[in-house]
């Protein structure tokens, strides 16, 4: 009636944000719980190295539950894109290194055999 066309359209947004915060902040509290109950599972499991495996778990699943928060509240969107990629890179990488140094004599073995197989088929 008074014509608040600008007020009206910023308390839609308003709202509409407020939402998506709310639904990020459960998203995030349920990461947190879900992240507690692994680590008290991985704990009960007594395995060697559960005392480290349970942590890392448990960070892992609370970086996840962030990024997913974030997403949620339409904030950083492309940050925690490139993050995620830029982790998942560095992770490829290190494996790649780790099976090149460890794996040298694995794949120098290989190579010798693979020579020794075309010199036999060679000599028939």
């Amino acid at each position: 009636m008074l014509r608040f066309d600008a007020v009206t359209d910023l308390m839609a947004q308003f709202l509409v944000f407020a939402g998506q915060v709310i639904v990020g902040l459960i998203v995030f509290g349920l990461g947190i719980y879900i992240a507690k109950v692994v680590a008290n599972t991985i704990r009960a499991t007594d395995m060697g190295q559960a005392h480290i495996l349970a942590p890392v778990a448990q960070i892992s699943i609370w970086v996840l539950a962030g990024a997913m928060a974030l997403r949620q509240m339409g904030l950083a969107t492309d940050i925690v894109n490139m993050a995620f990629a830029l982790a998942f890179g560095a992770v490829a990488v290190a494996a790649a290194i780790a099976f090149g140094i460890g794996g040298r004599d694995a794949a120098k073995h290989l190579v010798e055999d693979l020579v020794e197989r075309r010199k036999y088929e060679r000599q028939f």
